[in-house]
């Protein structure tokens, strides 16, 4: 079709070193360093509209190792580590589907552990506290959609 998918060297056929991938639109999908075919080192990769999607290390093509997670809009989604393409250990922030955040915490093992805030879906708190393997552990205040303590404990 003539248009250009990626600039790399090539060693046994296999893409390697420095590479920059295009989309079907021409614009940089990726950036970073290959080894025998596959992603790895740092790279970082690009929504559609052009803002990072992902910048961290690549081991044997899967995210491991530090990296940030950005949404479409820009905003950060995840800031840690990756453990063979898992969001394994850092700090997720979720959000609904019309961007208002629904969790902001710490996360190990790919699951809510230690310090979180879930969120209503008007933006206001619903609960605060401790988690462990994703579920509230411990103390914790959990609050109605008007922002009424509902309970603490």
């Amino acid at each position: 079709d003539g248009a250009l998918h990626f600039e790399a060297r090539v060693e046994s056929g296999q893409a390697h070193g420095p590479i920059t991938a295009y989309d079907e639109n021409g614009n940089v999908s990726f950036k970073g360093h290959w080894d025998k075919g596959k992603p790895h080192g740092l790279c970082t990769t690009y929504h559609s509209n052009g803002l990072v999607e992902f910048q961290g290390q690549y081991e044997n093509g899967v995210r491991h190792g530090n990296g940030k997670q950005y949404r479409s809009d820009g905003r950060l989604e995840f800031d840690g580590q990756f453990q063979r393409g898992v969001q394994w250990q850092g700090r997720l922030v979720t959000y609904y589907a019309d961007g208002a955040r629904s969790f902001d915490g710490l996360t190990m093992s790919g699951k809510a552990n230690g310090l979180g805030k879930e969120y209503h879906e008007n933006g206001r708190v619903f609960f605060e506290g401790h988690y462990v393997n994703g579920e509230w552990h411990g103390s914790g205040k959990q609050y109605r959609p008007d922002g009424k303590l509902e309970f603490d404990g």
